[in-house]
């Protein structure tokens, strides 16, 4: 009786732990799994991302005024000045600690013009359409940088960099990041963006840009410590404008034969010898401009001041010394200075050909005067108003 007894104890104890054991194991595992739970839950907080941005695009709008351009612009040339940012400052919702590294990545995607990319002024920049025939628009930006609440509601600039990035047709790491220097928080990033047009062909006096909304050009994302979240579209709205071309066509080369002289014809400091008049054409002027001014530089420099329109010889080799090149209006006589804006009183505001005329004649500077030769050069500038 006592043997059967101690086997039952015996069988006792080795089945009923069983359950216990099997019911901390099982505790065990749930306490894992939320733990896990919980892990991922932080994990995801350190994100950027599109669904959490509460402004979902990067809208620019270009347009909207009598844009003047000059006919003599050059194809590749910029017309206009850059337009006012733009500015979104909730495209993405983080959150982010200290020492994490923030930077938007933009690329423009559809609506090329041709070509759909340009070096100007050193920068490539992408070339998109504004459905002006020979007038496409490009576009600069940087990242704006700042501080949110819970609900990603902006709260502050914190940094917003001074160095714009040109948009191309690719995503570049180019604009200035964000090295987070703050405790663990919330976080929003916009994007200031900037138009500019540029000359990519002929452009017809008159013109129209014509109006569109929202169409996208472009994309946007944002690295986050070197990881990429949230897609956002870059709109591009334009606002009904026309294109008045202002200007003439002018002849870019003017040569002007001075012929041959001797040392004799000058008399002493302040004579001139050999006037030569010549022109500068300025061809298909339009009606309506309110005046033509010009402006004359000369290459080599000035002989003292630039206001008395002497111009230095082109230096080299047996270059006759004593004299330079002045400049004066042909009729009145009127000295020409340098690097100063002259109107040019011939234009009546009647579409036609116009000329601007001139004299040029050697202007003795020293004592004495060497035999050589004398070439000159000068640059000048036609401006409308």
């Amino acid at each position: 009786m006592m043997r059967l007894q101690v086997n039952d104890m015996k069988q006792a104890v080795v089945r009923h732990p069983k359950p216990a054991l099997a019911i901390r194991i099982l505790l065990q595992f749930w306490i894992l799994v939320a733990l896990l739970i919980r892990s991922c839950g932080v994990a995801e907080a350190y994100q950027c991302g599109d669904g959490y941005a509460l402004d979902p695009a990067i809208p620019v709008t270009i347009g909207g005024s009598v844009i003047t351009t000059s006919a003599d612009v050059p194809v590749n040339g910029w017309i206009g000045d850059w337009s006012a940012y733009s500015k979104t400052y909730r495209n993405w919702w983080c959150y982010a600690s200290n020492g994490d590294n923030l930077r938007p990545k933009l690329q423009g995607s559809t609506q090329f013009a041709s070509p759909s990319s340009l070096v100007l002024d050193g920068v490539t920049y992408a070339v998109f359409q504004t459905g002006v025939a020979g007038l496409g628009v490009v576009f600069h930006w940087h990242p704006i940088y700042g501080t949110a609440d819970a609900s990603g509601n902006y709260t502050g600039t914190v940094y917003e960099p001074v160095t714009d990035v040109p948009l191309t047709n690719a995503y570049t790491s180019a604009a200035p990041p964000w090295p987070f220097q703050l405790p663990s928080q919330y976080t929003d990033i916009g994007i200031a963006i900037s138009a500019r047009y540029v000359k990519i062909g002929t452009i017809t006096a008159g013109s129209t840009l014509v109006a569109r909304s929202n169409t996208v050009i472009g994309t946007a994302t944002i690295q986050y410590n070197g990881i990429t979240f949230g897609t956002n579209n870059i709109t591009l709205t334009q606002l009904k404008s026309t294109f008045p071309v202002l200007g003439c066509t002018p002849t870019t080369n003017v040569p002007v034969s001075m012929g041959i002289h001797a040392t004799s014809e000058f008399k002493g400091i302040g004579t001139t010898a050999g006037k030569r008049s010549f022109t500068l054409p300025l061809a298909g002027c339009p009606a309506g401009m309110g005046a033509i001014i010009f402006s004359l530089h000369p290459v080599s420099g000035s002989v003292g001041a630039s206001t008395n329109g002497i111009a230095q010889l082109t230096p080299g080799t047996g270059v006759a010394t004593g004299i330079g090149l002045q400049i004066s209006t042909t009729g009145s006589g009127t000295v020409v200075g340098f690097d100063v804006d002259t109107r040019f009183d011939g234009y009546t505001g009647a579409a036609g050909n116009y000329q601007i005329g001139l004299d040029a004649a050697y202007y003795q500077t020293q004592v004495s005067v060497t035999a050589g030769s004398a070439n000159s050069l000068i640059e000048f500038t036609i401006q409308y108003q």
